[in-house]
This record gives structure tokens, sequence and C-alpha cells, in this order.
């Protein structure tokens, strides 16, 4: 609790001017930030490393920023240039240096998983099959689906903030 309080007051004002690049009316930016706090306090036990606190809080305002598009029916918001959010130039860009510092040693875990269980993650994560299709096509449970990519990212955190710390 007393992380994710700390995380909250240092990045809290980052995270309103960033998406005030995005979001004009002061309301709807506090909506939106709230949304991405609310978002990261839901998956807080995931945020162990300092390295990727940044990325992940950037990732999740891009996100939520894209949702508060999507779901507005003013004619204005639907506008949004799409292209402007993801070439920001910012502290989301922490998010592009950490993949690119760590995709090697992504690349050599991923090497080390049974074939299986890799090809079953990557078609999952890549090229977004969900688990219901992939249960299908392989004959298997959702469940045992779910098992598979769940073990291949626990096995690429527990090895990658070996690498990191």
């Amino acid at each position: 609790m007393k992380d994710f309080k700390k995380i909250y007051t240092e990045n809290k004002k980052k995270v309103y001017f960033f998406v005030k690049k995005f979001i004009p009316n002061n309301d709807h930016i506090e909506d939106v930030v709230q949304e991405i706090f609310i978002h990261l306090w839901k998956y807080r036990d995931q945020l162990t490393t300092i390295d990727i606190i940044d990325a992940i809080i950037y990732k999740t305002a891009k996100q939520e920023i894209s949702n508060f598009y999507r779901k507005s029916k003013h004619p204005f918001f639907n506008e949004i240039d799409e292209n402007k959010l993801n070439d920001t130039e910012s502290s989301a860009d922490i998010d592009d240096d950490y993949y690119t510092r760590h995709l090697e040693r992504i690349k050599e875990l991923l090497d080390e998983i049974p074939e299986r269980s890799r090809e079953i993650f990557l078609r999952n994560k890549l090229d977004n099959c969900s688990y219901s299709r992939i249960a299908e096509e392989e004959q298997i449970s959702k469940t045992a689906v779910k098992k598979h990519v769940q073990k291949v990212i626990s096995y690429i955190e527990k090895n990658l903030r070996k690498t990191v710390f």
C-alpha cells in the first residue's frame, strides 16, 4: 500500500500533464488520470521493478486516453490523432528503452521455454488469438492455454528480474 501511494504521489502530476496534451477538458483529464491509477491499483502486485513502473504508467496512460476517445460520443473526441498519441516524445520513451534493452534477453528466455508453451504464448500475445480460439485449434481446454501463457510470463518475469537486479 505504501509503495502504491509513493507511485501515485510521484507520478500524478506527470501523468496529468501527459494526458493534458491529448484531452482539453480538465474534468475529462482528471477522469482519465483516475482511470490510469485505478488500472495500476488493480495490477499493483505486478509493479515489482522500478525500471518498468514508468513504462507501465505511460503505456496505461496511452491505453486510457484511447479508451476515453473510443467511448466518447462528442464529435470533437472522435478526431483524436492516434499517430500523435503513439509518436509522443516524453517519459513514455522509457517504455521503448526498457524493451529495447531487454529484447535480446527476452528472446533468449523464450528460446529456453518448451516449444508448445512458447507457440501458445506467441499466438496469444503476438497474433492476438484468444484463449478460446487457441484451445479449439490445439484441442485443449482454455484453462490449459491460460496456464501455458501464465507459465511463460512468470518464467520471463522471474528471469528478467534477475537480469535487471
